[in-house]
């Protein structure tokens, strides 16, 4: 991943800009809703356990080290994934995260609070770097 960043810098302007979008590394949270009242189910798993999130955050830090890139914002926010049912999340995950998994703790929940609706909810890391 350093190399891929050592890449980029090499094909920006100088003070050219690179966006750093990625999950903040925590386990995202799966959110049960029955009426407006949200119930935490529980958290995502991955086969891999999120073992590409540390890396992209520590790729990033060498390449600030390495001073080709100088932070200009820093932010965050929830990117959120909306499902009629756990069912439902489950189907949408199989194509579209194909290393996430439903821990059996969520279904539990989900089978004793019988939500109306569930949702994923991630929290998304944004950057603004300029080359130096």
């Amino acid at each position: 991943m350093v190399h891929a960043l050592e890449t980029i810098r090499s094909l920006l302007k100088p003070g050219g800009v690179l966006i750093d979008l990625r999950p903040d590394g925590h386990p995202p949270e799966f959110w049960g809703y029955a009426g407006e009242d949200p119930i935490l189910l529980g958290y995502l798993d991955e086969t891999d356990d999120f073992v590409e999130y540390r890396q992209a955050a520590q790729a990033m830090e060498e390449a600030i080290e390495n001073r080709w890139f100088q932070p200009q914002k820093r932010g965050e926010f929830d990117f959120v994934i909306h499902a009629d049912s756990l069912e439902e999340m489950r189907d949408y995950l199989a194509t579209e995260w194909t290393d996430a998994v439903i821990p059996d703790e969520v279904w539990s929940n989900a089978r004793s609070w019988k939500p109306d609706r569930v949702a994923l909810r991630e929290v998304v890391h944004i950057g603004i770097l300029q080359t130096v």
